[in-house]
């Protein structure tokens, strides 16, 4: 069973892009490892990955293309399968688009390791991923996020918020919830829809800085 393990906005089930380095990506299957108790060790394609350096290296390959000026061209959407050395039910997809310092990223699991999860353990891994690619806001909630968004000019009647959860790609649709029921409403922010200048808007609001009424 495949389930992804991303940032998403509900109600719809596409990812939101987050700007991931390739630390932080290493971070992250550091910290799978941990929590699922395997995959001491990872490949791509070929390559032993050993450390953020060569998960960096195999991040970059494919990624970037030239015009016909020689100019390098970001093409995004390209997956990198990194598959575990030593337990042969775990791959980890990562969609990565952007630079070659930092890419988009989200998490596609193929693993019956998480076919069974129970909410609290879910609820560990997805709060540790939002630590590891979002530590500025592991703590906010679905309350503050709201709030932020309408104070910035956002609907009420709209999404202002994302959760993080896991997504079976049968059912279209993040299961079992906000993150907030799993992992104490560490979220990440803003909505699919918002411009530039509403989302300076709303990350002025969480940092203080902004209004402090709802409109």
């Amino acid at each position: 069973m495949s389930w992804y393990l991303g940032l998403y906005w509900g109600p719809s089930s596409e990812p939101a892009s987050v700007e991931v380095s390739a630390n932080q990506v290493w971070d992250s299957l550091a910290m799978l490892r941990d929590e699922l108790g395997c995959a001491s060790s990872w490949s791509s394609g070929d390559v032993i990955l050993d450390g953020a350096d060569s998960l960096a290296t195999a991040l970059a390959t494919g990624v970037h293309t030239k015009d016909t000026t020689g100019e390098v061209i970001p093409t995004l959407g390209q997956t990198i399968g990194i598959q575990s050395l030593d337990q042969h039910d775990l791959v980890v997809n990562v969609s990565v688009g952007g630079s070659a310092d930092t890419w988009t990223g989200v998490f596609v699991c193929q693993t019956r390791l998480l076919a069974n999860l129970d909410r609290s353990r879910a609820g560990r891994l997805l709060g540790r991923l939002v630590e590891i690619w979002c530590p500025a806001h592991a703590a906010l909630t679905t309350s503050q996020l709201r709030r932020a968004g309408w104070q910035a000019g956002l609907s009420k009647k709209g999404p202002a918020a994302g959760w993080l959860t896991w997504v079976s790609p049968d059912l279209h649709d993040p299961l079992p919830g906000p993150v907030e029921e799993l992992g104490g409403g560490r979220l990440h922010v803003l909505a699919p829809t918002a411009d530039e200048a509403t989302v300076d808007r709303v990350l002025h609001v969480l940092e203080g800085t902004g209004p402090t009424s709802t409109p």
